[in-house]
């Protein structure tokens, strides 16, 4: 380990698998909502210093949403880029918070066994099929344009891309559809084009992709 040369040659093997664990020092905080009256209610996890790391500062107990959300999307954006490069295995830390009685949060389901949103967006990132933006960037704005992937694993299948903006009241601001994407058979990534948004009021919106065989 004194030296890290050998690292491009595992990367760029054909011969090796290409394996992924502890992916993601992100916690999501319990629904404390659940568990008044419990012993371990609003105890502060040892690594909460995670969250000044990533989201910039200790999140607060009635933050413990914020903190499920924040979680969830690094989750899935992590596991995003890791299936664009190609990894051939990923793994979460642990799956269930039973360790270290409630302080350790990285888990995707807490203490208790009530899943997190990061245990959802592990459903979802880890599907079949998924569409998604073809970088990791979680922010677009009124100039940008965003290139469309849709990973495939399993037979060879054309679908059609849907690309919705929503506001803040899940109302659909702007839609539009990429039709005839064929996606190879295989562990594959077909790039579906790129998408320049309408312009719209200022706010702040989210992006939904839905695919369609």
């Amino acid at each position: 380990m004194e030296t890290t040369r050998y690292i491009p040659s595992y990367l760029e093997s054909k011969e090796r698998v290409y394996f992924n664990f502890e992916h993601d020092e992100i916690i999501g905080q319990p629904n404390w909502n659940l568990y008044k009256g419990k012993p371990m209610y609003h105890i502060k996890s040892y690594e909460r210093e995670y969250d000044e790391g990533s989201i910039g500062r200790e999140l607060e107990f009635d933050e413990w949403l914020t903190s499920q959300a924040w979680q969830a999307l690094g989750a899935y954006e992590t596991i995003k880029k890791c299936r664009i490069v190609d990894y051939d295995g990923l793994s979460w830390c642990n799956l269930r918070g039973g360790q270290n009685t409630v302080t350790y949060q990285k888990s995707l389901v807490d203490y208790y066994g009530q899943p997190k949103l990061a245990y959802y967006a592990h459903r979802m990132a880890f599907g079949n099929v998924l569409a998604c933006s073809g970088n990791v960037d979680m922010v677009y704005g009124p100039d940008d344009t965003i290139p469309i992937i849709v990973m495939n694993i399993g037979e060879r299948k054309t679908v059609t891309v849907k690309i919705s903006v929503l506001s803040p009241g899940n109302t659909v601001a702007y839609e539009t559809e990429i039709k005839d994407v064929t996606l190879a058979e295989g562990r594959t990534v077909t790039n579906a084009g790129e998408v320049k948004l309408a312009e719209l009021p200022d706010g702040i919106y989210s992006i939904k992709y839905e695919v369609y065989k």
